[in-house]
């Protein structure tokens, strides 16, 4: 009965399927373009209905998908501002917040404020000008307040274009924007007004969600345990440090954060629970089923919780699939999670062809699908032999977390190495120990969330309950992060790559064949095996394609306003000049940096630099693993900051430093971080030469001298390449590179990295003229406040015959052969 149920699924889920895949392709393409493709598939799918209806009826669903996509309104601009970010008289000194009314699309509480969505209707474009009417949508970093959904705010803040894929392995955050109908990014420095508040439920949401999470501050033993009792109760991750996202990450534990199908899972299994044993007890126990009961009872439960989580795609999806599957029940029917599953996600895509791009979303869709198709089989493959009693349960439960939790892996996995770059090696094994415990809180810190608001003393025994289970997930989840190689970072995997993994999962699981017909286990092994060998032959063919063996590689990243630069050298070793940083000097050592480099205390938590992201994500797209050496020029925030992550996160052999404490010890805090690593720490002199791989490189100035700037005290190098040279000259101003100019060492080369980012105070005359450029590279943010690089000197530069570079349109590579430069914008 169930092959046959399943079988007669199948046409539904091949239509549903193919609507959502249409409308992921509709949205993300012209418009006019969506509307002839999904004429011209509609066109296949009547030419194919008479030899296949179900070929028909799935391309023709797909036409009505990318029909629907094309049709979904995109980002609309507001010329006025559009012209007044393109002023860069506006940048000097710093961009001033101009005035923004709107209305609440969605907000989310984040680590140190509050994420909200709003649609502006008024708008100042310019600092002074009249507040007048507008209508466009803007992504704001605001400091947290009392706001919900449908509320009209009153917001200074500064805004700017969303940044464009730059990078290697970057994410084209502007594209992904503008499907949710988003133009601008802001941030602002002072809380919103409310000018008028949203629907009383709407309110009533936002005052639980924020109750529950300050009593969670209060109550828990730990800042940890708390944040994660707040996610697992309302879905505010807000509270979670960012050593202890890593840690969840790196474990393979961060799904309990985000994954709403767990979530209501876990609620209406207790809600079905209780009701039906209520209802067993009852006088009417016989007149209507005791499942269908709770069924109907577990429906209006699961509404509240997706509303209580904030809606977003992954807790709406997991609803509607909770609702089709509920209502299954309740009509007596068997419920089928594969087309559930799917009907939700049809209904998702409807709603909003934007959401078929929602990375979270994404990953629950395959995470679960991956579940229902793989867990039972895989489970197969173990050979273990089921037991009874007990410890035979107990132990069965365990293993089947461990299929589930490789189920979901094998299906996520191209996912997380397409977005984030790193894979959990170990998260079979720690969610086999560790999500039990946070499955066992969820209902706990459901319950609590309600019942604090009514009777705060009653909440107390949940709280300690969901406390010290939470806990046990988080130091399941440390645990597991510090074992060697728990993560491994990746390179994008392509398409191609993917789907051969994905293949593999299924293949070893016994497809296409039906359970009753299933392959021998060695047959099934020997498929997946092949599948998964398919798989690294292309990503090894592809990285072969992209070897630069025998040549020299630099890539200039796009870091914002500072400067990071990977040398890759002819044999595959690796060098990361500066990481890049927050010009405040407040990404991972928090208000400051701590001097014994080891990360804050909780209260001391800031943001992790953006600067590291974009550094691990380019090494990890390169194929980068491990670091030969890792030079800060000069201890600044705009080179160091990103350096932190990288210490973390990949080998580095050694750290090359002017020795130099720097603002705020930064400096002192990077080394204790590298010692911390296990790497060598080494100050270069002037003048010290070494030869690697090949390349020369040659010290020209380091070391620390008190009557210096910081700046001038910067480690300049020069890198040999047979005859192409490359000088990299920090943060160098007028005194170091006089000094320079007058030393006697040879300075001529083929391309120059700009000191001080193309300052008017860098980059004279009398030191062009000693190193004649061919290529002048200036590492610069988008709308600097500070006017780099600044026109004489980029003037000047090219008045020398120089072609100038910057690196705020994207990253820039410089390739050697060792006879010809060639330079190039990714």
């Amino acid at each position: 009965m169930g092959g046959e149920v399943a079988s007669a699924a199948w046409p539904l889920r091949a239509a549903l399927a193919a609507f959502v895949a249409g409308a992921f392709l509709g949205i993300g393409i012209d418009p006019l373009l969506a509307l002839c493709v999904s004429f011209g598939v509609a066109a296949l799918a009547s030419a194919a209905w008479p030899a296949s209806r179900l070929a028909a009826l799935t391309l023709a669903c797909a036409a009505v998908g990318i029909l629907r996509g094309g049709c979904a309104p995109r980002a609309a601009h507001d010329a006025a501002v559009d012209a007044a970010l393109l002023d860069p008289a506006l940048d000097r000194g710093g961009r001033e917040p101009i005035q923004m009314e709107g209305v609440v699309a969605q907000w989310e509480p984040v680590f140190g404020g509050m994420s909200l969505t709003l649609d502006a209707d008024r708008i100042e474009p310019r600092p002074g000008d009249p507040v007048r009417p507008t209508s466009l949508r803007a992504l704001l970093r605001v400091p947290s307040i009392e706001a919900e959904r449908g509320a009209r705010l009153r917001v200074f803040a500064r805004l700017r274009e969303p940044p464009r894929a730059l990078n290697p392995g970057e994410r084209d955050a502007a594209f992904d924007l503008s499907l949710r109908g988003i133009a601008y990014l802001g941030s602002a420095d002072q809380p919103p007004t409310v000018l008028a508040r949203g629907p009383p439920w709407s309110r009533a949401v936002a005052r639980l969600r924020a109750r529950f999470a300050r009593r969670c501050e209060d109550v828990c033993t730990t800042r940890p345990r708390a944040g994660l009792v707040a996610a697992l109760g309302v879905g505010d991750r807000s509270l979670i440090p960012p050593d202890v996202d890593d840690d969840l990450s790196r474990s393979g534990l961060v799904h309990l954060l985000a994954s709403a199908g767990l979530h209501l899972a876990a609620v209406a299994f207790l809600v079905r629970l209780a009701a039906r044993r209520l209802w067993l007890r009852s006088p009417w126990a016989g007149r209507l089923r005791a499942a269908a009961v709770a069924a109907i009872c577990a429906v209006p439960i699961v509404a509240v919780e997706v509303a209580v989580l904030g809606a977003p795609w992954p807790a709406v999806r997991a609803g509607l699939a909770a609702g089709i599957a509920l209502g299954a029940v309740a009509a007596g029917r068997r419920a089928d999670g594969i087309s559930a599953l799917l009907v939700a996600a049809a209904l998702c895509a409807a709603f909003d062809p934007a959401a078929t791009h929602d990375l979270a979303l994404q990953l629950s869709l395959a995470g679960v699908g991956g579940m229902l198709l793989l867990s039972r089989r895989l489970r197969d493959l173990v050979p273990l032999r089921r037991r009874t009693g007990v410890f035979g349960r107990s132990l069965e439960e365990v293993v089947g977390i461990a299929c589930a939790s490789a189920a979901a892996t094998l299906c996520t996995a191209p996912l997380l190495a397409t977005a984030f770059h790193r894979i959990s090696l170990v998260s079979v094994a720690a969610n086999a120990v560790g999500l039990l415990p946070g499955l066992v809180a969820i209902p706990i810190a459901s319950l609590a969330a309600p019942l604090d608001a009514l009777a705060p003393s009653a909440a107390l025994p949940l709280f300690w309950a969901a406390d010290h289970l939470a806990g046990l997930t988080l130091l399941a989840a440390q645990a597991f992060a510090a074992i060697p190689g728990a993560a491994a970072s990746v390179p994008a995997p392509g398409i191609a790559a993917g789907v051969l993994f994905c293949a593999g999962g299924f293949l070893m699981a016994g497809y296409p064949a039906r359970v009753s017909s299933l392959p021998s286990r060695p047959m099934r092994v020997a498929r997946g095996a092949v599948a998964f060998g398919a798989c690294a032959l292309v990503a090894l063919t592809s990285r072969a394609l992209d070897a630069h063996r025998g040549e020299l590689r630099v890539t200039f990243l796009a870091v914002g306003q500072g400067d990071a630069a990977v040398i890759q050298l002819p044999e595959g070793g690796a060098l990361l000049v500066d990481g890049g940083g927050n010009l405040r000097g407040r990404g991972d050592g928090g208000a400051g940096f701590a001097r014994d480099g080891r990360r804050p205390q909780a209260g001391a938590y800031d943001r992790p630099d953006p600067a590291g992201r974009i550094v691990l994500s380019a090494l990890a797209e390169m194929g980068i693993r491990r670091l030969d050496a890792v030079v800060l020029t000069h201890p600044h925030p705009d080179h160091a900051g990103g350096l932190f992550a990288v210490l973390d996160r990949v080998p580095v052999r050694e750290l090359w430093t002017t020795g130099e404490a720097g603002p705020d010890g930064v400096g002192d805090a990077l080394r204790a971080r590298a010692a911390l690593r296990g790497a060598r720490l080494r100050i270069p002199r002037g003048g010290e030469v070494e030869s690697r791989e090949g390349v020369r490189i040659e010290i020209l100035r380091s070391g620390f001298r008190a009557d210096r700037s910081t700046n001038d005290n910067s480690m300049v190098l020069r890198l040999v390449h047979g005859e192409v040279a490359l000088l990299f000259a920090g943060d160098v101003e007028a005194l170091a590179e006089a000094e320079l100019a007058s030393s006697g060492a040879t300075l001529r080369s083929d391309l120059l990295k700009a000191g001080h980012h193309g300052s008017a105070t860098s980059s004279t005359e009398a030191f062009l003229s000693r190193v004649r450029p061919a290529h002048v590279v200036y590492s610069v943010g988008a709308h600097n406040p500070f006017g780099f690089p600044s026109a004489d000197v980029a003037a000047r530069a090219r008045a020398a015959g120089a072609r100038t570079h910057r690196t705020d349109t994207g990253a820039v590579r410089a390739v050697s052969d060792g006879r010809t430069l060639t330079v190039t914008r990714l």
